[in-house]
């Protein structure tokens, strides 16, 4: 990277950060200053300086981004889809607990093409001026692909109480818990007495203290050496940071993903939370749908090599995911609803064989800042 290329420092309200910038992670060389001292100034706005630079820095939630020098004064087209991991677009930066994002930024920040985004690291947008959203923005996880959101499934979450195994019938796992609570599991057997796996129960709910993904499903209990079904991955998270306004007109989605279905006695996999949609401006007007709604639990195995159905994956609207079903006929088993709005996530249903996965929750939709239509927003946000 040469002298002209963008420098940046993002940093969670500490007292110390550091950045990468460009395409691989790592420490020193060309445009990266790291172990930046952050001071504060006179009229109270933090700035972030290496000893030879100050840079202004955008944001007091969640994060804060210091572009030490101009960004572009448009933004060029992004590719589709954008890959947090890999993209030459992104520069990397690193929050309080020491995990990365990608920043992309400039002066006016206009999304005009619909943009889906993967990887490991989640997206923060800056607009220095403003952010405007003309095309939808996806940073969901979907089952059965290897589509995760950006930074999806994190690490720190709250742990469940995994289910428990039984040849007779194995529990489902619980929903994932994010904003509320996810769904429990059924359990397996129906409940019988000393032949039957334990339903599993979800952790505790959680605000966050960084941009971060949402939280996954747990995955159902074995039986009869058959592994359960696999957990749904959560949203991925994206926050728009603008310095004078955010304007949405387009949809923008960070739904979880459906549990994955049990097979012969085996439990149903829990949905994946939805992850989190972060908006800073001193103004946000809201005219499309956001949502980041949790993924439907699978249902549990049926007896035989016939595997429980997948749970739905998130929907960008006030519905519920589907909860996974049977793929037998004549055999009855669901996973729970994903979470949506104010409604809480379903439990997975006990069954003759495996128990059904729970529900995931929905995940967090952040807001700071004078906020119109809130109402477009799934579930409501959580104004600071």
């Amino acid at each position: 990277m040469g002298s002209s290329s963008p420098r940046w420092i993002a940093c969670a309200l500490v007292a110390a950060c550091s950045f990468r910038n460009g395409g691989a992670v790592g420490d020193g060389g060309p445009g990266v200053v790291a172990d930046a001292t952050a001071a504060d100034s006179a009229d109270g706005s933090l700035l972030v300086q290496d000893g030879t630079e100050t840079a202004t820095c955008y944001g007091s939630g969640l994060v804060q981004v210091c572009p030490i020098t101009t960004p572009p004064a448009t933004l060029p087209p992004l590719p589709s889809p954008l890959d947090t991991s890999t993209s030459t677009a992104c520069s990397y930066a690193q929050q309080a607990d020491s995990s990365m994002v990608c920043v992309i930024a400039a002066q006016t920040l206009s999304i005009d093409s619909s943009l889906s985004v993967i990887g490991q690291y989640p997206l923060v947008l800056l607009g220095t001026d403003t952010i405007a959203i003309g095309a939808a923005i996806d940073v969901s996880s979907y089952a059965g692909t290897a589509v995760t959101g950006p930074g999806a499934s994190w690490s720190g979450c709250a742990a469940a109480v995994a289910p428990g195994p039984n040849d007779g019938g194995a529990g489902g796992g619980a929903g994932g818990s994010f904003g509320t609570l996810g769904g429990n599991g059924g359990t397996g057997n129906n409940g019988a007495v000393d032949d039957s796996g334990a339903a599993g129960t979800p952790g505790s709910a959680q605000d966050p203290a960084n941009v971060r993904g949402g939280c996954a499903g747990s995955a159902g209990a074995l039986a009869n050496a058959t592994a359960g079904g696999a957990g749904g991955n959560s949203g991925g998270a994206i926050y728009l940071l603008a310095g004078t306004s955010i304007t949405i007109l387009a949809t923008v989605s960070a739904n979880g993903a459906g549990g994955s279905g049990g097979n012969v006695d085996s439990g149903g996999g829990g949905g994946g939370t939805g992850g989190l949609i972060g908006l800073e401006a001193p103004a946000i007007t809201v005219g499309a749908v956001i949502a980041a709604n949790g993924g439907g639990g699978g249902g549990g195995g049926d007896g035989t090599p016939s595997a429980g159905g997948t749970g739905g994956d998130g929907q960008t609207s006030t519905t519920q995911a589907a909860a996974g079903g049977a793929t037998a006929t004549n055999y009855v088993t669901t996973g729970g609803t994903g979470g949506v709005a104010a409604i809480a996530p379903g439990d997975g249903s006990s069954n003759p064989a495996g128990g059904g996965g729970g529900g995931g929750a929905v995940g967090v939709i952040y807001a700071k800042g004078s906020l119109t239509g809130a109402a477009m927003c799934s579930p409501a946000p959580a104004l600071h």
